[in-house]
């Protein structure tokens, strides 16, 4: 069971928050449960990945967001130094704003179960 199980809301990381603090954030939301599997948690991470490079601002739904999240997180899990990353913390610093302007800074809990 994770920390965040029993909280009512969840609060988002500022952009700058450690990556400590983003990666607990993100393993709040269970993509491969809540989505679908790998396949199609890859295909959103995909495709907001694509929006942020071409104009650099993140414009998709909150679930596709912390999709997005939850899939960096996973790689960096399985060995992928995101933080010495540039392209790939500024997408993280980009979903984070994102998500706090979409929903004022809090989404609903409890956390899921981490994968």
């Amino acid at each position: 069971m994770n920390s965040y199980q029993f909280e009512r809301t969840i609060e988002i990381p500022d952009p700058d928050s450690t990556w400590m603090e983003v990666e607990a954030f993100a393993l709040t939301y269970n993509a491969y449960e809540r989505r679908g599997g790998t396949q199609k948690v890859g295909r959103v991470f995909d495709k907001v990945a694509a929006g942020f490079e071409k104009n650099g601002v993140c414009k998709a739904n909150v679930d596709d967001l912390r999709t997005c999240l939850f899939m960096i997180q996973r790689k960096s899990h399985w060995d992928w130094d995101i933080q010495s990353d540039p392209e790939m913390m500024a997408l993280v610093r980009g979903v984070l704003l994102a998500l706090r302007e979409q929903t004022g800074g809090f989404v609903d809990g409890p956390g899921d179960e981490w994968p």
